[in-house]
């Protein structure tokens, strides 16, 4: 599993770096803090309940109480009590509050040469908190560049009104502590971190406080720095990336982050809601937990998008001649044509041990059921259904079983999902296979970087958009909601309001300086062009710039599946009754569709609904 090492333009320099899934898949691919991964291992935080003591009750004992707007009261002990956001202010030096976590530095100065905390200064790679390292010649006080975009592009974009009393406007000189990746650019000197500065620098002055980073990996990344502070009550930054459902289902079911909504900050219900769609995967019990991104910053999701290789080489050699990407550009690369596309190679190549596609990792019945506009797990306003008894998931799987049954496609008899040597991915990398279904992301880690593919494989790929199910339909921008990623706030970070204010600009303005054409254009030059050979490279452009296009019309479909991999049992691939191995059985024939369905539903719905049960 390799982890995302480049600098992603603009609001991938904002956002996180996520783990790199092979193929389409949603199951979970690295270990969790808490709980059991897939494969059942434990792993290294403790799940018991260290932060869950609330601070929503008051008694006459002393208990602390709730106050959404973020304002201490005083219990019948006479003592402070924490809000909404768990806080409690002490007084600085100069009369303000300090709030929030344990602060990581004291006696903090505004204007020029700010010092806080063990040998943190401004300009030349300050640190602070415990082994936090925040950006390298990141300039503050009256060093630090002003913003250069004007007020009426960059705005707050939350409602302002009594339903919001949570919204602040002045944190008093606040330090707002943002985890990001290391691989971050925090030089604010640097061209390259222009935008993001700007946007850093407008926040700062709207709110009167200073953003800092913090820089640190995740569990996926094996660093659990931040969640062993979280448990410890301590947490070391006010804002957490969640690098992808992978982490946030472990922070959530640990008791680790913030309930969103009650802080009374946001309207997550809006309907010009500015984040894109995927905010609803973290909406749990009608509670949200993580502010995502904008729809304007497409490409972390296109990157994350299910697309389809092909080798218009291989399938000219035996008898293919068909532009593939010109029926594409004409609206007719429909599963029909890919089927017949199939057959007629499948025909021609059969006896030199080829085949046009194998799908033992259930990539392609996955992708046809997002083209399908289904799955076969969804998330029904906050709760995670089984879906196979939907009609479309059953005619996706009616399509699939057709096709294993006829050659069309080849696949293994059941489960478990291995050997290895045939997946798509591996059999395409190889030159054995004419088509495979993977993520954007595998032209790099996969293609190029797994060790596995043919020069002549490298030098003749191309992409194509998954099939529409009708010529008449739009294509289908699918990707993986577990790659899904965003921001939370760490349990016992106090005035979480404030922060929450901090995040809602700073992630809903993200991006908002370019043109669509010049997001597209950037995400094809930083993504995609070093990989592009010169057989296909042009056209395999047009056909991404077309998804990342789809994306930023906010035309794309979220899998929700990947949840399956998080229950217990696993009911995407327990050997005894997981969802996959009835797929395979039913696709070869020794099951059939309704006796698999029924003898599935009830359970697997039970186990959903207590998968990610109320704290």
């Amino acid at each position: 599993m390799k982890s995302l090492k480049r600098l992603l333009p603009l609001m991938l320099a904002v956002c996180m770096m996520f783990t790199i899934m092979v193929g389409c898949n949603n199951e979970p691919a690295v270990s969790t803090p808490v709980d059991s991964d897939v494969t059942g291992d434990t792993t290294s935080v403790s799940t018991e309940a260290t932060a869950d003591n609330t601070t929503e009750d008051a008694d006459a004992t002393g208990d602390t109480t709730a106050d959404p707007t973020g304002e201490d009261t005083t219990d019948a002990t006479g003592e402070d009590t924490t809000d909404a956001i768990g806080g409690d202010t002490t007084a600085d030096a100069d009369g303000s509050t300090t709030t929030g976590k344990k602060p990581t530095g004291t006696n903090k100065t505004s204007g020029t040469n700010k010092t806080s905390g063990t040998n943190k200064t401004s300009g030349t790679n300050k640190t602070s908190g415990t082994n936090k390292t925040s950006g390298t010649n990141k300039t503050s006080g009256t060093n630090k560049t002003s913003a250069t975009v004007t007020s009426n592009t960059m705005v707050t974009t939350a409602p302002k009104d009594n339903r919001f009393p949570g919204r602040v406007t002045d944190l008093k000189g606040r330090t707002i502590v943002w985890n990001v990746s290391p691989d971050q650019g925090t030089n604010e000197k640097d061209p390259a971190n222009k935008d993001f500065f700007d946007t850093i620098n407008y926040v700062e002055q709207m709110y009167n406080c200073n953003i800092d980073f913090y820089k640190r990996y995740n569990e996926s990344a094996g660093d659990n720095t931040i969640a062993t502070s979280v448990l410890a009550g301590d947490p070391v930054c006010d804002i957490w990336t969640q690098n992808g459902m992978n982490e946030f289902i472990p922070h959530y079911r640990a008791g680790l982050l913030q309930d969103l909504s009650k802080l009374r900050v946001v309207d997550f219900k809006r309907t010009d809601n500015p984040w894109d769609r995927s905010v609803e995967s973290f909406n749990i019990n009608g509670k949200y937990y993580v502010l995502t991104i904008p729809r304007s910053s497409a490409a972390q999701y296109a990157d994350f998008a299910c697309i389809m290789f092909f080798n218009p080489k291989l399938l000219k050699q035996y008898g293919v001649n068909e532009d593939l990407f010109a029926l594409q550009e004409n609206g007719q690369w429909t599963w029909d044509k890919f089927e017949e596309i199939c057959k007629k190679f499948n025909s021609n190549a059969s006896k030199a041990g080829l085949t046009a596609m194998y799908d033992s990792s259930l990539d392609l019945y996955q992708s046809l059921l997002y083209t399908y506009g289904t799955d076969w797990i969804i998330n029904d306003g906050g709760t995670y259904k089984f879906n196979g008894n939907d009609q479309r998931a059953q005619a996706a799987l009616t399509q699939y079983r057709e096709w294993v049954a006829d050659g069309t496609i080849k696949t293994v008899a059941g489960l478990p999902l291995v050997p290895s040597t045939t997946t798509p991915q591996y059999n395409f990398y190889t030159g054995k296979s004419a088509f495979s279904i993977a993520l954007l992301t595998n032209v790099e880690w996969g293609m190029m970087q797994g060790g596995q593919t043919t020069q002549e494989v490298k030098d003749n790929y191309g992409i194509l958009l998954l099939p529409k199910q009708k010529a008449s339909d739009e294509y289908t921008a699918a990707v993986a909601a577990s790659q899904a990623g965003g921001y939370a706030i760490p349990y016992g970070v106090k005035r979480a309001n404030e922060v929450l204010c901090v995040m809602d600009t700073l992630f809903s303005t993200q991006g908002e300086y370019k043109s669509d054409a010049e997001r597209t254009e950037q995400f094809l030059q930083t993504q995609l062009d070093k990989f592009l050979n010169n057989a296909t490279g042009a056209q395999t452009r047009k056909s991404i710039a077309r998804l990342h296009k789809l994306f930023l019309a906010g035309k794309q479909y979220y899998s929700e599946n990947y949840v399956g991999g998080y229950t217990t049992p696993n009911i995407t691939t327990d050997l005894s009754n997981g969802w996959y191995g009835h797929v395979l059985k039913v696709a070869n024939g020794t099951e059939a569709m309704g006796s698999a369905l029924s003898s599935v539903t009830n359970t697997y719905n039970n186990t959903l609904k207590n998968f990610l049960a109320e704290r």
